[in-house]
């Protein structure tokens, strides 16, 4: 699989460099190709993988998965359902093992899966693998092996930061009054740790209901606040949803570039006074005289005006 794949990455590079279209119309047997592959895949209720026939470790399961996903993308036969890989990922991850992260990292990013990894574990293994000796990383604390790839690995992997906003708000709030949103952003590098935000970003909440706000940045860095009104309507009862939006930059571009994006929902209610009917001092009094033979029946209403709530 790996020579399947390492060939398939060189035409991939050729094809680019010579500007020679799909791969679909280079010349190799893409049958026998899916053949090979189709033999050693397996696929259960919660997972699917590749069982290379030399070695069955974890490592090179992810390592030999990550191959067949790139290779059937790459020549369009991929069918398979993406979350089975991720419950593969969530199975083998390995924080005492460079190659094991690397590996869910690469199947994790070729299909887009989101999975959060722990990155004090991660930066604890980096420091732990690195040999003051050698200026080299082991693939595990163990230093039983150097492997040169590894340096190439954490150099890609230092490239991934995530943007990570955190929200404080009440949650319960009455109709017809304010409340306050406050958004704190951090950028996490996935070996690194905690780094310098470097953008400017505008912070706004947008929400069906209540239109759109944009927060004003406090003192601290990267820290921002806003005050929004709750109108006292049906159409917010019993929440307001919306999104917390991250943009770089300024929002009056014409394409925002989206940096990242929270929901958040609020509990409302009515205030008290809503369920109380609210009478005036105004009545229509009407009386009604039904006279009939030998008497005369007198039948009196009162009738209170009361305050309509609108929506």
């Amino acid at each position: 699989m790996k020579y399947s794949f390492y060939a398939l990455k060189s035409i991939e590079l050729l094809r680019t460099f010579l500007n020679l279209g799909g791969t679909t119309l280079l010349q190799f047997d893409r049958v026998e190709l899916l053949s090979f592959i189709s033999r050693n895949i397996i696929e259960t209720a919660q997972k699917i993988y590749y069982l290379p026939k030399i070695s069955q470790t974890p490592e090179l399961i992810l390592e030999n998965t990550y191959y067949m996903i790139y290779i059937l993308k790459l020549i369009d036969a991929f069918t398979f359902n993406a979350i089975k890989f991720e419950n593969l990922v969530k199975q083998f991850i390995d924080y005492s093992n460079i190659k094991n992260i690397y590996y869910c990292y690469k199947i994790l990013e070729i299909l887009e899966l989101d999975i959060a990894f722990n990155q004090s574990l991660l930066q604890s293994l980096v420091h732990d693998i690195f040999s003051a000796e050698y200026y080299e990383y082991y693939l595990t604390p163990g230093c039983n092996k150097i492997d040169q790839d590894i340096f190439l690995w954490i150099c890609e992997m230092s490239q991934e930061n995530q943007l990570q906003i955190n929200v404080q708000y009440i949650d319960n709030i009455e109709l017809g009054t304010n409340t306050t949103i406050n958004v704190n952003l951090h950028l996490l590098n996935l070996i690194m740790g905690e780094v310098d935000l470097n953008f400017n970003a505008t912070v706004t909440f947008e929400s069906g209901t209540v239109g759109v706000h944009t927060f004003r940045e406090m003192n601290h860095p990267h820290h921002f606040n806003l005050i929004v009104p709750i109108p006292l309507k049906s159409s917010n009862y019993p929440l307001v949803q919306g999104r917390v939006m991250v943009y770089k930059g300024n929002i009056s571009q014409e394409i925002p570039i989206v940096m990242g994006q929270l929901s958040i929902s609020i509990h409302t209610f009515y205030p008290e006074t809503f369920y109380k009917s609210k009478e005036t001092n105004a009545y229509l009094i009407s009386i009604c005289f039904l006279i009939f033979p030998g008497g005369v029946i007198i039948f009196a209403g009162i009738k209170s005006k009361k305050n309509k709530i609108e929506d």
